[in-house]
């Protein structure tokens, strides 16, 4: 289930059930914005701490999803190492999603390949390897149509960024 899955009353029972000093919560109330600082890092990493819980994942990957597309300056330039790690660990559940959501797609595309060209860069801090990186895809993504042409795209985006 993503997000906008759940009732309007269910995501706020989810959103209830963080404590009001969460750093998910406060982002997804505005209360605190993205920053090249401590607060923003404490966010990315909450958005990384895998759960079982479908709607905490759920809320995760929409605050993911409405910083990769926000972002600018500094904090910009650690967005994909947050999203090629979310994408890693949960690469059905995002990929499965970016299939009807093609102007996200785009940027987790960009964002992808971004990573990837400073993985083979040697100054990503992401701490995966382009050929890890493309296995979990292969094993995990049921949509193996999806999985290529998303792969293709990155790609592409990855050698237009070399050049």
């Amino acid at each position: 289930m993503y997000w906008e899955d759940f009732s309007f009353s269910e995501q706020q029972t989810i959103i209830q059930g963080l404590s009001e000093q969460s750093v998910l919560r406060q982002y997804h109330c505005r209360q605190v914005s993205l920053q090249d600082d401590d607060e923003t890092d404490v966010l990315f990493q909450e958005l990384l701490i895998p759960v079982a819980e479908k709607g905490l994942r759920a809320f995760k990957f929409h605050l993911l999803n409405r910083i990769c597309m926000e972002a600018d300056g500094a904090v910009a330039e650690v967005v994909p190492s947050v999203i090629i790690r979310y994408i890693y660990h949960n690469a059905d559940y995002v990929l499965s999603y970016l299939k009807d959501h093609p102007d996200l797609a785009s940027q987790y595309v960009t964002d992808t390949a971004c990573e990837l060209y400073f993985i083979s860069e040697g100054v990503s801090s992401s701490g995966l390897s382009e050929d890890s990186f493309w296995e979990q895809l292969r094993l995990d993504v049921q949509d193996k149509e999806y999985v290529l042409f998303f792969m293709d795209n990155v790609i592409k985006a990855k050698k237009a960024i070399g050049d």
